[in-house]
């Protein structure tokens, strides 16, 4: 599990631990990063269905905060995540929706 500083994010790069060693890093690590932007790449693992539900649950509590929280896993279906779960296939596409969620907040909308 790789925690890398962006310009404006934290990106958590995880390609190996179990669903319970992931939520369990992430739950720790996002409480000193309440303030950050962060993007949590699983791309390349499988999660199942009640780990997702887990990451979302972090992804709202860090949402309450007023900053973004991108997941970047493939090949789900957007049927399969919570309509609150902010999911996208590829770190290129997390880090337009981290711009975009930005330009959001500075707009106030």
């Amino acid at each position: 599990m790789e925690k890398i500083l962006k310009e404006n994010y934290i990106l958590f790069n995880i390609i190996k631990g179990t669903e319970k060693e992931i939520i369990s890093f992430l739950s720790a690590e996002l409480k000193t990063h309440l303030s950050n932007n962060v993007i949590v790449d699983i791309s390349s693992l499988s999660m199942s269905k009640n780990a997702l539900f887990s990451l979302n649950e972090l992804s709202d509590l860090h949402k309450e905060n007023g900053m973004s929280f991108v997941t970047v896993i493939a090949g789900i279906s957007l049927d399969d995540v919570e309509e609150t779960f902010v999911i996208c296939p590829t770190l290129q596409e997390a880090e337009e929706i981290i711009v975009m969620e930005n330009l959001e907040r500075e707009l106030g909308f």
